[in-house]
């Protein structure tokens, strides 16, 4: 035997001359090993300039002075390179990787500490205790996916609690004060609170286990819609936009108090059309998809009331009304007798608006009229656009007179007989049609009588 097993560092042999070139061999060879520490692996050359003692891990294939020696340990002593093979367990200080290397199956591997699996505390760089067993002090924390056993390249952090009703999830802290929660907190509905003292907590967003989501409170199960908004809502935007693939899209607009309206639905369909729908009465307007604007049923709506009336209505024709017999029942003939004392008992007048002035004065300058002249009832030559027309309370009188009743008068409410009266002038042209039929029947009965020629056929 002429090398020890481990290091295979040279015996001196009984009859060897020279025997302290074998001593100084085995000197060198324990120089280099012990205490191993390399500059640097992995090189496929020599560097230029090595230092004396310098040590390396010789890469994979190497080439010069280190040709052939692929995985060695090469010394540089006294000017000139040893080799040394590195045996199963061997450990080694990389300089430049600042790491410690294991030779295990051949080549060397990153040395990994080991200890006990379970420990009961864990502290880095602060102290653990009985409520926080893994406690770390630190600018930051980095968790990343393993690519040295090598793993599946994914990064998962798992939250497990024992039941619905307990929490788990992040808790952030201000001074070690609760500001916000992040998880599942007393539920399975995954939430997000913020507070302002660490107490009384505001829930900013909910979803529950069943998909719903809820802004500003909390999931109201009886709600079909999957999403709910909770608290008064601002958007500011240029637009907003409300889509749907499919049907109509449409907004509700709701009010939850008990014996409360049950609110509007503003719906768009795919044809085109818009309305505006009652949820208690049905449809109330309609946008058509020509354009045309309709009300939700027929012959039952107004357009204005006695206290909210339009200034004036511009159209490219007169008003149509429907005047079909099949609309009609009871039909008879209007009395040209109660005509002519309807047209008798009623003045027309001139009058000027005590609201709305405004306007009128507006229309009568852009119109070309000025400021209007006096007129009958004017003092002092008032100005101001002045109106002709009827007095409603003038035409409630002579209906009372005559004891007849028709749509010509009505109240704004029935029930309040101090409210606006109001008059439907269309209603007028009957009785002044009736009126002068009466007064071309007389004139062609007066005629007769002063000259019977004159009757027709004579």
């Amino acid at each position: 035997m002429s090398e020890t097993n481990r290091l295979k560092l040279p015996f001196i042999m009984g009859s060897q001359a020279q025997k302290h070139v074998t001593h100084n061999e085995a000197l060198l060879a324990v120089d280099a090993l012990v205490q191993l520490a390399v500059v640097s692996r992995g090189l496929s050359a020599p560097p230029a300039d090595p230092a004396e003692g310098a040590r390396y891990i010789v890469g994979a294939a190497p080439s010069g002075a280190w040709m052939g020696q692929g995985g060695r340990i090469a010394a540089f002593d006294a000017g000139a390179w040893r080799f040394h093979l590195p045996a199963e367990g061997w450990r080694c200080w990389v300089a430049d990787e600042a790491r410690v290397l294991v030779h295990a199956a051949g080549t060397c591997q990153v040395l990994r500490a080991e200890g006990p699996e379970v420990v009961p505390k864990l502290g880095i760089l602060t102290t653990p205790d009985a409520q926080n067993r893994f406690a770390l002090k630190s600018n930051a924390a980095l968790l990343t996916h393993d690519d040295v056993t090598p793993g599946t390249g994914h990064m998962t952090v798992t939250l497990n609690k024992s039941a619905a009703g307990r929490d788990g999830g992040l808790i952030f802290q201000t001074g070690y004060s609760s500001r916000a929660l992040l998880g599942t907190f007393g539920s399975d509905a995954f939430q997000v609170k913020v507070s302002a003292d660490g107490s009384v907590f505001s829930p900013v967003l909910v979803a529950d286990p069943g998909g719903k989501l809820a802004l500003g409170g909390p999931v109201d199960p009886a709600v079909v819609e999957p999403i709910q908004l909770r608290a008064p809502v601002r958007i500011h935007a240029n637009k907003a936009v409300i889509e749907a693939s499919s049907g109509t899209v449409a907004l509700h607009l709701a009010h939850t108090q008990s014996g409360a309206h049950g609110g509007f639905l503003l719906s768009a369909g795919a044809t085109g059309a818009f309305s505006i729908i009652d949820q208690q009465f049905g449809t109330r307007l309609t946008v058509a998809s020509g354009g045309g604007i309709e009300p939700g049923a027929d012959n039952v709506a107004s357009l204005g009331s006695a206290t909210r009336r339009f200034a004036s209505v511009y159209a490219a024709t007169g008003v149509i009304q429907t005047s079909d017999a099949r609309d009609k029942a009871a039909i008879s003939i209007f009395p040209g007798t109660l005509a002519t004392s309807l047209l008798q008992a009623i003045d027309p007048v001139t009058f000027r608006w005590t609201d709305g002035e405004t306007f009128a004065s507006a229309e009568a300058e852009r119109a070309g009229e000025g400021g209007g002249a006096a007129g009958p009832g004017d003092e002092g030559g008032a100005t101001g656009t002045r109106e002709l027309g009827f007095i409603a309370q003038d035409v409630r009188r002579a209906l009372r007179a005559e004891a007849v009743d028709f749509g010509v008068w009505g109240l704004s409410d029935r029930d309040d007989p101090d409210s606006r009266q109001w008059l439907r002038p269309d209603q007028l042209l009957p009785i002044l049609w009736s009126a002068l039929k009466a007064t071309r029947a007389e004139l062609t009965e007066l005629k007769a009588r002063m000259d019977p020629t004159a009757l027709p056929g004579s």
